[in-house]
C-alpha cells in the first residue's frame, strides 16, 4: 500500500491529459485569431467561426487553470507555487514587459480597460501553463511555454490596433451611454489617437451618423496633426443626453507651448444634435491635438466627430467631386429617356443630352440591401454576404473586412456624406463604412392627411445643398438615396395625371422626382459645382407591376425588377452618348474610382466603364443577378440566380439543391424532379413570357453550368473577403419600421 503513495489515480491522470490537449488546441485557436484575423469555415454544414480575441483568450486561461487545479493533487500547492521561481516569474515579467512595449510603440485604439485585461489574462495564462506542467517542468517544455507566451504577448498587443479583434466581448468592461448607438468606426483623419475613458464608433445623434470619439468625463484622446499656414481644425461635437456640468476642450500642444483652441460648457449643448466647429490653428507645423472632457464621472459622454485639419482652399479645380444619386425602385423602362411612351422624365431627358446613357444596365439583386452592398463594394451578393431578410441579432450586415466605395474616397482625402430616406440603407447594417457623415431620415407617420411614408426628394436635396455650401472647397463624395418612386404609390396631387391603377400611380411618381432632379442639377450649375463633378443617376432595382403575377420587388429576377437606369454626367459633358452593351450596377464603383483617378477596390468583380464615357467601345459582358426572395408568388427565402448572356436569359430557382445538379448536361436522363429553370430568348421575347427550358435544353444546361461555376467562385470569394461578421443592432422602433415594410425575417 505504501508503494502507491503520491501516485495519481489513472482516471485523474487521463482527465488532466485531456484538459491539457484541449488547452493546447485553445492556444492554437487563439494564435489563428490573433495573427490571421480569425476564420470562418463550414464543416459538414456547420459554420465555425472566430474573429475576436476575447473568448479564445478566456478559454485558454480557463482550461489552463483547470489543468493546474487537477495537477495540485499530485504536487501540492506549495510545491507547485515554488516551481514558479525564479525563471517562471522572470518569464512572466518579460512577456508582460513585451506586451507593454509593443502597446506603447503603436497607437492602440482600444481603451485602457481592454488593454489591462488582455495583458493581465495573457500573463495569467502563462503562469498557469508553467504551474500546471510542474514541478519539475522539463526544460524543453519551459522553452515552448515561454516562446509561445512572448509571441502571443506581442501579437495580442498588436491586435488591440484592430478594433474588430477585441470589441465587443462579453467579458470586457463595457462603457455606457453611446454604446447602444455605435457601430464600428472608420478610423480616419484625427480619429487615430489614444487616450483613456474613450471609445470609437459610428454614432448617431438623432438621425445623423458620424465617426466619433466617445469621451467620458475625465477622459481624453490625443492625436498628431500637421498645420500649414491658414489651416484650421474642424470637428463636430454632440451629446446624447443632457451633460450639464461637463466641459469639452480641445487643446493644441507643440513642444512646451500649448493653447486651448476651443472649449464649451456642455450645458449649452442640445442633446442629440451635432454642432460643427472650425477654429484657426494656433500653431504651424507638427503638434498634438488633445480632445478632453471634464466633469463628474456620472455625466454622459461627449462625442467628437470627424476631427481633421482643413487646408486653405487652393483655388484650383483639383480632383473631381462625385455625386451618386440612387432612386429606389425605379424601372428603366418606365422612363421616357428609355423609350417609354408616357412623358415621365422630361427634365432628366433634357439633361441627358450631355450625359452617357447606358441602355442595358442589370441590377445584381432586386431589393435594396444586397443591391446597395454591391454598388458600394463591386461584389456579387454571395461574395459580400448581404443576401437575406433582416434577422435581429444576426450577422446580416456587411462584414467590416470588406472595402467600400466610400472608404476608398475617404482614404484619398475626400469628404464623404450620405443621405437616405430608406430606413434599411443605414449604418446599422454595415454598408455605410467610409462615410464621414450619414443622415438617415426616419419613415413618416402615415395619417389620413399624409399618406407618404418617406421624406421626399426636395427635402433630401435641400439638406445636400446645405452640406455642399460648407464643403465645396474639399473634394467630396456625396451619396443620395431617394424613395419617391418606392411604394406606397402616393404621388403629389399635381402629378396624378395617368390614371388610378397601381401602374399609373407608380408612373406618376417619376415626373415629380424628375422635376426635383432638374432643380437640383440647376442649383449645382449655378453654384459652380457641376463643372467639376461626376454625377451618376441609378436605381438599386426595379418594380414588378403584375407582369409575372407579382407586385413590388424582391420577389423575382425578371427584367422589370432588374433592368435599371444608369446615366453618368462627366465634367465637360458627354455629348449625349448612348451605350447599348450590357453592363451592371457592379461596374459603377469601379467606374467612379477610375474616373476620379483613384486606386481600384480590393477584390472588385465589376469592370470600369470609363472607355464608354470617353467615346470608346466596350465589350458585351454577361450579367449575373441573385435574390433570396422577400415575398411574392414563390414565397420568402427562395434562392434565385439569373444569367443574362447575349440573347438568352436563364433564371434558376434554388440552384444549390439536388435538382440543380440533375439539370447539368451529363445527367439529363434522370427522371427525378429538377429545380425550376426558366430560359428566355430576349431577342424574340423581351417580356420573358415564353419559357424555352424544355425546347432548348442544351442552352439551358450550358448556362446552368455557368451559374454553377459562378456560385462556387463567389462562395470562395466570400470566405476570403468577409472574414468578420457584422452583427445587426436595431432597437424596437427600428424593428417595427422594418417589419412594416416587409424587410424583417424571423
Amino acid at each position: 500500500m505504501r508503494g502507491n503513495e503520491g501516485r495519481k489515480p489513472a482516471g485523474s491522470s487521463r482527465l488532466e491529459t485531456a484538459v491539457g490537449a484541449f488547452a493546447a488546441a485553445a492556444v492554437a485557436n487563439l494564435a489563428v485569431v490573433v495573427f490571421l484575423g480569425g476564420y470562418n469555415i463550414d464543416v459538414h454544414g456547420v459554420a465555425i467561426e472566430a474573429h475576436r480575441v476575447g473568448a479564445p483568450l478566456l478559454t485558454v486561461v480557463t482550461l489552463l487553470g483547470l489543468r493546474w487545479l487537477l495537477s495540485l493533487e499530485r504536487h501540492g500547492l506549495k510545491t507547485s507555487l515554488r516551481s514558479l521561481f525564479p525563471w517562471g516569474a522572470v518569464g512572466a515579467v518579460s512577456g508582460l514587459a513585451l506586451f507593454v512595449l509593443v502597446s506603447l510603440r503603436q497607437q492602440i485604439v482600444a481603451p485602457l480597460e481592454p488593454l489591462v485585461t488582455v495583458g493581465g489574462l495573457a500573463t495569467a495564462g502563462y503562469v498557469l501553463a508553467w504551474l500546471s506542467y510542474g514541478p519539475p517542468l522539463p526544460r524543453h517544455a519551459r522553452a515552448i511555454v515561454l516562446v509561445l507566451f512572448l509571441v502571443l504577448s506581442a501579437g495580442l498587443a498588436d491586435s488591440l490596433l484592430r478594433r474588430e479583434l477585441w470589441s465587443p466581448t462579453a467579458w470586457l468592461p463595457r462603457s455606457t451611454g453611446a454604446d447602444d448607438a455605435m457601430v464600428p468606426v472608420d478610423r480616419v483623419g484625427l480619429l487615430t489617437g489614444q487616450g483613456s475613458d474613450v471609445s470609437f464608433g459610428k454614432v448617431a445623434a438623432g438621425n445623423d451618423w458620424r465617426n466619433a470619439a466617445v469621451v467620458k468625463p475625465g477622459g481624453f484622446f490625443a492625436s498628431k496633426a500637421t498645420f500649414a499656414a491658414g489651416s484650421s481644425l474642424a470637428f463636430s461635437v454632440a451629446c446624447q443626453a443632457s451633460a450639464a456640468g461637463a466641459k469639452a476642450l480641445v487643446t493644441v500642444v507643440q513642444g512646451s507651448r500649448h493653447e486651448i483652441a476651443w472649449e464649451e460648457d456642455a450645458s449649452s449643448a442640445i442633446p442629440r444634435t451635432w454642432t460643427d466647429v472650425d477654429v484657426t490653428a494656433p500653431f504651424e507645423g507638427k503638434a498634438d491635438v488633445v480632445f478632453e472632457v471634464t466633469g463628474s464621472a456620472t455625466l454622459p459622454p461627449i462625442l467628437f466627430a470627424n476631427p481633421r485639419v482643413r487646408m486653405k482652399p487652393s483655388g484650383g479645380a483639383g480632383r473631381p467631386n462625385v455625386i451618386l444619386m440612387l432612386v429606389d425602385a425605379l424601372r428603366a423602362d418606365r422612363l421616357s429617356l428609355y423609350g417609354y411612351a408616357r412623358p415621365t422624365s422630361r427634365e432628366i431627358d433634357r439633361l441627358a443630352s450631355n450625359a452617357t446613357v447606358f441602355e442595358n444596365c442589370i441590377a445584381q439583386a432586386s431589393w435594396t440591401l444586397p443591391s446597395v452592398a454591391t454598388i458600394f463594394t463591386s461584389l456579387y451578393p454571395t461574395a459580400h454576404g448581404v443576401v437575406r431578410r433582416v434577422v435581429p441579432g444576426s450577422s446580416g450586415g456587411l462584414s467590416p473586412s470588406v472595402e467600400t466605395l466610400a472608404e476608398c474616397f475617404q482614404k484619398a482625402g475626400y469628404r464623404t456624406y450620405g443621405i437616405t430616406a430608406n430606413k434599411i440603407a443605414v449604418p446599422n447594417f454595415g454598408i455605410c463604412k467610409g462615410f464621414d457623415e450619414f443622415y438617415a431620415y426616419p419613415p413618416l407617420e402615415v395619417t389620413a392627411a399624409n399618406k407618404r411614408l418617406y421624406h421626399n426628394a426636395a427635402e433630401i436635396n435641400e439638406r445636400a445643398l446645405g452640406w455642399l455650401a460648407s464643403h465645396r472647397e474639399e473634394p467630396f463624395f456625396l451619396y443620395l438615396h431617394y424613395m419617391d418612386v418606392h411604394g406606397p404609390y402616393e404621388p403629389p396631387d399635381e402629378f396624378r395625371t395617368f390614371g388610378t391603377s397601381k401602374s399609373d400611380l407608380y408612373d406618376a411618381q417619376i415626373p415629380y422626382f424628375s422635376r426635383e432632379f432638374g432643380l437640383f442639377f440647376e442649383k449645382l450649375e449655378k453654384a459652380g459645382i457641376a463643372q467639376n463633378t461626376i454625377l451618376v443617376l441609378i436605381s438599386d432595382h426595379g418594380e414588378q407591376l403584375l407582369e409575372h403575377a407579382g407586385l413590388e420587388h424582391g420577389s423575382s429576377l425578371y427584367l422589370e425588377e432588374t433592368h435599371v437606369p444608369l446615366v453618368i454626367w462627366m465634367p465637360g459633358g458627354n455629348r449625349g452618348r448612348r451605350v447599348a452593351e450590357q453592363v451592371g450596377l457592379i461596374d459603377v464603383p469601379v467606374t467612379l474610382l477610375a474616373a476620379a483617378g483613384l486606386p481600384a477596390l480590393q477584390n472588385a468583380s465589376g469592370r470600369s466603364l470609363l472607355p464608354a464615357l470617353t467615346g470608346r467601345t466596350i465589350d458585351q459582358a454577361p450579367a449575373f443577378s441573385e435574390l433570396d426572395t422577400l415575398r411574392g408568388p414563390l414565397g420568402p427565402d427562395q434562392h434565385l440566380v439569373a444569367l443574362t448572356a447575349g440573347r438568352y436569359r436563364l433564371i434558376v430557382q434554388n440552384p444549390a439543391s439536388e435538382g440543380y445538379h440533375l439539370m447539368i448536361a451529363q445527367d439529363q436522363t434522370s427522371s427525378r424532379p429538377a429545380t425550376r429553370v426558366e430560359l428566355y430568348d430576349l431577342s424574340k421575347d423581351p417580356a420573358e413570357q415564353n419559357n424555352l427550358a424544355d425546347v432548348d435544353p442544351d442552352v439551358a444546361a450550358a448556362m446552368l453550368g455557368e451559374i454553377r461555376q459562378f456560385l462556387a467562385a463567389q462562395t470562395a470569394l466570400h470566405l476570403k473577403v468577409a472574414r468578420q461578421p457584422f452583427k445587426v443592432k436595431l432597437n424596437k422602433t427600428e424593428l417595427d419600421q422594418l417589419r412594416a415594410v416587409g424587410y424583417l425575417g424571423q
